[in-house]
């Protein structure tokens, strides 16, 4: 696991050595969907060296109290 904010923008890459698996059987295949809704960005390579999945998220910028 590595990552790194720059730009407003934070990269998370997540590797391992498993190989990749399509879906299969009931209550699995949920991670990819959830990714892909909570990132911008979801990139996925697999390998004979294993998977690697880089998400990418642009961060909100905090809103200024409101003056009372």
């Amino acid at each position: 696991l590595s990552g790194f904010v720059s730009d407003g923008t934070v990269e998370l890459t997540v590797s391992d050595p498993g190989r990749w698996r399509k879906t299969g059987g009931q209550g699995r295949g949920r991670g990819m969907p959830m990714m892909r809704e909570l990132m911008d960005s979801v990139d996925l390579v697999h390998s004979e060296e294993g998977t690697t999945v880089t998400l990418r998220r642009r961060l909100r910028v905090p809103s200024k109290p409101a003056s009372v």
